[in-house]
């Protein structure tokens, strides 16, 4: 059980030590928060080195998009050359690496779903493999709007009940326990 973001990474990674790297797979629109939440999971489970988060630091209050806060997509958003490749790249890797415990859809809970959103969880949905569908951003939707979002693109996407569900904000950090507990789940199989 995870009794806290930080907690519940640090077992996890102490946990997995010795076993080989944890294969998970995000996938979402352009500015869904896909760098962003990886971000954010690397920051809570403090594996960044202390040089890598001053930087971060200082970046974030000089071209952050976080309103001050650390702005988590810096981590890996150096080039924005995935939007051209993103769909090519992702077909090729759901059909060649079986090596995924898992499958992450990314999606901007401000918005509808796009047509490659649904095409995504499509894919991502024959594979067989368990999917979580994490509506980011969470915090930018009041809380009715976003139930009522959610329950929309879930009927869009045709989703199955055992498909895992996350409102999640990398500035808050509200949805990173359930996050990490179906991660966590997802290892165990």
């Amino acid at each position: 059980m995870v009794t806290s973001a930080g907690a519940g990474a640090a077992e996890l990674l102490r946990r997995h030590e010795g076993s080989d790297l944890l294969r998970f797979l995000t996938c979402g629109s352009v500015d869904d928060g896909k760098s962003t939440l990886i971000g954010r999971l690397l920051h809570d489970s403090k594996t960044l080195y202390e040089d890598t988060l001053a930087s971060l630091e200082k970046d974030s209050k000089r071209v952050g998009n976080a309103g001050g806060a650390i702005d988590f997509s810096l981590l890996l958003d150096g080039l924005k050359a995935e939007r051209e490749w993103f769909t090519r790249i992702f077909e090729q890797y759901l059909e060649a690496d079986d090596r995924r415990s898992a499958l992450v859809q990314l999606i901007d809970a401000r918005h509808e779903p796009t047509v490659l959103d649904i095409e995504s969880v499509e894919r991502m949905m024959r594979t067989g493999r368990p999917v979580c569908i994490v509506f980011t951003k969470s915090d930018k939707v009041n809380k009715s709007s976003q139930k009522a979002r959610i329950t929309k693109a879930l009927r869009q996407f045709n989703a199955r009940p055992e498909t895992g569900v996350v409102s999640f904000s990398s500035i808050t950090g509200a949805g990173k326990a359930e996050l990490w507990a179906w991660i966590e789940a997802r290892l165990s199989l």
